[in-house]
């Protein structure tokens, strides 16, 4: 039986019952002036700011039950209290100054310099309440009852409780170059821009965790970023081509720099890393559009790559189910995109049309598992296929099909090499009825193939349907809702991510009708009716 079933495969179990009250409120303000002297429209200036507050408290409370059935080792239950304070203040300012360096204004220069401000309190204290003999009885003192104070504080976690106060400053100077270009003969554009930037942040930490770190720090930090993008249109075709490059640098938070260990969730165990380093991303990306005829092209490509991202170094205990995670760096993770398509009519009155899109991605994925590099290597090809007739105005169908491929590869030891396959294929249509009636159904075979696990090979016929009943001109619209009519979808969602780790979801929302009603209360101006 299930019970059996448990204590035999299950490490652990958790029960959790939770409950919270709070408050939250925001205020923001922000602005926007430039000016150009009079008669002299080559030299430009502008100044934008924003300033925003923001003040959050939460009361969370917390009935924490933890057993082990297959050990039968002692049950850890927890009665926790948590008063989270959270308020910030975030301020920032950019002044800007441009030059038009020709009569055209075909060359521009820009500088500007970003001033930011960041001030974010945090009071995060954990009472474990059931220290206290009689509130571990769940009857007793229900979720959401707290003890007399002096009870609670003698109840304290002050190595799970945190005090932070972290102020950043940030002076950002940049210097930027545009060039444009518009031929009315022609009718062709080019665009290019380039700017490069020198942020300086200086950053104070003050942080108390118990016996663990009682301690103010703080650092000065220089990153350079750049970017460049060049843009160029034909009117008269559609063209379209587009290029670019970025690079920017993210640097880690200083408390995840501590060297402090949080357990508060048992199963997972949080670790602090004193080494890690900045990372810096790097971006190449490129587009085309263009009618030829009748037939519209597009491609595009992107290419993404990190060095020394932050990957969590998991270590896992096979006999407790714990988890302890470490922030580390790692280097070698990098992806493409690439893509093409092609949409164009069948027949002269455009009424038969014909789409097809394709995509290429690859995944140099690497992250550590048990603190060993692990490298995974994903190829995903995805190929969308629609024909649409629309016969008459009032009656609309499409054919569709979609294709998903996954190969994913690793020299792990214990990784099994992964062959999937996701497709979908259907029908759909919307027709106009009489008495301003509209009908929309949508028929679709979703399976999937090649999973190992033979519970993720599945078969799908997802029948979803609206009938839509318009009132008064359009303005009141009464609409009926059926999803999943044949209650085929299955309410448990896997999936394979970067790792070739195999995910699941649950998804409670089952087959349902729903009927809604519509009420719009915008009317166009008279000019737009005329």
């Amino acid at each position: 039986n299930s019970g059996d079933l448990l204590r035999k495969y299950a490490l652990n179990r958790t029960l959790s019952r939770q409950h919270g009250v709070g408050r939250h409120y925001s205020l923001q303000n922000y602005g926007f002036f430039y000016t150009s002297p009079a008669h002299n429209d080559f030299v430009g200036f502008d100044l934008s700011y924003n300033y925003r507050f923001s003040d959050r408290y939460e009361d969370a409370f917390e009935h924490y039950l933890l057993d082990y059935p297959k050990t039968a080792a002692e049950s850890d239950f927890r009665n926790r209290y948590r008063p989270n304070i959270d308020r910030t203040h975030n301020a920032n300012i950019s002044p800007s100054l441009s030059f038009t360096l020709d009569e055209k204004h075909h060359h521009r220069i820009e500088f500007t310099d970003r001033f930011t401000y960041n001030n974010a309190e945090s009071n995060r204290s954990l009472y474990l309440l059931n220290q206290i003999e009689e509130w571990a009885d769940t009857e007793q003192h229900p979720l959401g009852t707290l003890p007399s104070t002096l009870d609670m504080l003698r109840t304290l976690d002050a190595d799970n409780s945190q005090l932070s106060h972290n102020k950043t400053v940030t002076n950002a100077p940049e210097v930027g170059y545009s060039f444009s270009h518009y031929n009315d003969t022609t009718n062709t554009s080019y665009y290019l821009s380039a700017s490069l930037s020198l942020p300086i942040s200086h950053e104070t930490l003050n942080y108390w965790q118990g016996t663990q770190v009682d301690t103010t720090m703080s650092r000065r930090t220089t990153s350079l970023t750049a970017r460049l993008d060049f843009y160029h249109s034909h009117s008269k075709t559609n063209r379209n081509i587009n290029a670019g490059y970025s690079t920017s640098v993210s640097q880690p938070s200083m408390r995840s720099m501590l060297n402090i260990r949080t357990d508060s969730d048992p199963l997972n165990i949080q670790l602090g890393n004193p080494n890690l380093r900045p990372s810096r991303s790097h971006n190449i990306y490129g587009g085309y559009r263009e009618k030829l005829r009748r037939i519209l092209v597009n491609g595009s490509f992107q290419f993404n790559a990190t060095q020394d991202a932050v990957a969590t170094a998991t270590l896992y205990d096979l006999t407790t189910g714990v988890q302890t995670r470490t922030p580390q760096n790692i280097d070698g993770n990098w992806s493409t995109d690439v893509r093409a398509g092609v949409d164009f009519p069948l027949d002269h009155k455009e009424r038969l049309r014909l789409k097809q899109n394709f995509t290429h991605r690859y995944n140099h994925s690497v992250d550590l598992m048990n603190l060993t590099r692990s490298v995974v290597a994903s190829n995903n090809l995805d190929d969308e296929l629609s024909l649409a007739w629309k016969p008459t105005d009032k009656l609309d169908f499409t054919a569709k099909s979609n294709l998903h491929y996954q190969r994913s590869t690793s020299t792990r030891a214990d990784f099994m090499a992964i062959n999937v396959f996701d497709f979908d294929y259907g029908l759909s249509g919307q027709i106009e009825l009489p008495w301003n009636l509209q009908l929309a159904t949508d028929l679709t075979m979703y399976s999937r193939r090649g999973y190992i696990d033979n519970t993720m090979n599945t078969n799908e016929l997802v029948w979803n349907a609206r009938l839509t009943k318009r009132l008064m001109h359009g303005n009141l619209l009464l609409q009926l809702d059926g999803f999943d009519l044949l209650g085929q979808l299955s309410n448990v969602r896997r999936y394979i991510n970067a790792q070739g780790r195999s995910e699941t979801f649950y998804n409670v929302i089952p087959s349902y009708g729903l009927f809604h009603v519509t009420w719009r209360l915008n009317k166009k101006p008279k000019s737009e009716e005329q």
